[in-house]
Order: C-alpha cells, then structure tokens, then sequence
C-alpha cells in the first residue's frame, strides 16, 4: 500500500507543473491521511462513501391491516378477463380444468361407463350369441362384445350428464365423477360421443346392419326415454327392460 502511495507521488511530482501548489498540497494531504491508522484518522470520513438512506415510506398499521384484507378479499385469476375477481365467483369450468391428471382419466372414464354394469350386458351379449344358431365367428363375436360394452358405455355416460342435479342430492350418487367436477360436461360429453360411435361403427361392420340398429334404439331408449322417465311413471322399468 505505501508503495502505491510513493509511486503515485512520485507520478504527480513529475508530470505536474511546479507552480501547481494547490494540487501538491490536496496529495500531501492525502498521503498524510492514508499513512496513519484508521481509528486515529478522522480525515477518512471525508472519503468513506455515507451510508444509503431507506426511501420507502413509511406505513401505518391501519393502512397495512386494510392493504391484507383486500389481498386475502380477491385473488389474481389468470384466465378470467377481470384481473381481480371474487374467489367465489371463478368459473366451475376453470376449476375443473385445473383438477384434472392424466394419471386419473382411466378412473374417471370406468366410472362415467360403470364399467361393472357395462360388462354385464357385454356378458348378456356374448351369451346370447353363443346360443344363437348358426357358424361361430370369433371377429363377429368380438366386434359383437366390443360394440355392445362401448355403446353401454356411452349410454351410461349420457345418463350421468343428464343427471347431474339429481345425483348431488342422493348419497348413493352424490360422489360421481361429474357431481364431484372432477370432469367437466363437455368433457363428458366428448367421452360419450366417442364410445357410442365407436360401438355403433363395431356392431354395424363387425357384426351385421341390424345388430347396429338395434344398438343405436337401446341407446335412444335409454337415454331419451328411460332416463326423463324415471322420475315420472313406473313405467320406466319397463323401458329400461326392452333397452
């Protein structure tokens, strides 16, 4: 360090003028000052850089207190058009999106078929064509079980979107996928337009015309006059039967 203070003495003697007194004695007196110790020079405060002073401005408790009740009152919601929003207000839809996993759509999908009941009348059907008359085709047989458990599946899908309001209320009911939201009804209803045609398109070129036919009536008879129905006539058992 003192060194570097000889050197730059040295450097200033030489290439200033002689006649520049004043800047002679700004160097003497620095050097003087960065010779002696710190705690005995209290010329070093004149170079220390001061401390930077604190420019928030200062804030009452009221104001503080109001400012967390408005946070914790709305929330920013990303999708909506309103920057802030009600939580009580967003969208079910948004909510729905925001729950789904990939991991769970399986779940989801066995319980919008009730898989259960669906492979029931996928057993009828195979049954029934066991017993029918006439060559055994195994194609025929499998288009015949996939077609009747995809369109079982799409009916019950129907059923569930249609019932939606009515399930919340029974506890037997009330912990569906869709009355849960955990699916949204367009989401649904995608689902159920897949699997009916899928089983439609099965049945009418797997098996024969008349199977599809026949597939395409239940599926009207189940979900445009077996469901409206239950809540009016008994009538609807005997629907459901020839479904």
């Amino acid at each position: 360090m003192f060194r570097s203070i000889a050197l730059f003495r040295v450097c200033a003697c030489r290439f200033l003028k002689p006649e520049s007194s004043d800047v002679l004695k700004q160097i003497r007196h620095l050097h003087n000052v960065l010779s002696k110790p710190k705690h005995d020079n209290p010329g070093l405060d004149c170079i220390t850089p001061p401390k930077p002073t604190h420019l928030t401005p200062k804030i009452s408790t009221e104001e503080l207190r109001d400012a967390v009740t408005e946070i914790s009152n709305y929330a920013y919601h990303p999708i909506s058009s309103h920057p802030l929003k009600l939580m009580t207000e967003v969208d079910p839809a948004v909510l729905v999106k925001e729950k789904i996993k990939l991991k769970e759509l399986p779940s989801y999908y066995l319980s919008l078929s009730k898989f259960r009941l669906s492979s029931l009348v996928m057993a009828t059907s195979v049954a029934g064509y066991m017993m029918a008359p006439g060559p055994f085709d195994l194609n025929v047989l499998l288009a015949t079980a996939g077609g009747t458990l995809l369109l079982s599946a799409g009916a019950n899908t129907v059923n569930q979107i249609v019932e939606v309001p009515y399930d919340s209320e029974m506890i037997r009911t009330k912990g569906r996928v869709l009355v849960r939201e955990l699916l949204s009804t367009p989401h649904a209803l995608g689902f159920a337009i897949m699997t009916t045609a899928s089983g439609l398109l099965l049945l009418t070129y797997g098996a024969n015309p008349l199977t599809g036919v026949l597939g395409a009536t239940n599926l009207y008879l189940y979900t445009s006059v077996y469901t409206p129905l239950k809540r009016q006539s008994i009538l609807n058992t005997w629907v459901g039967s020839v479904g």
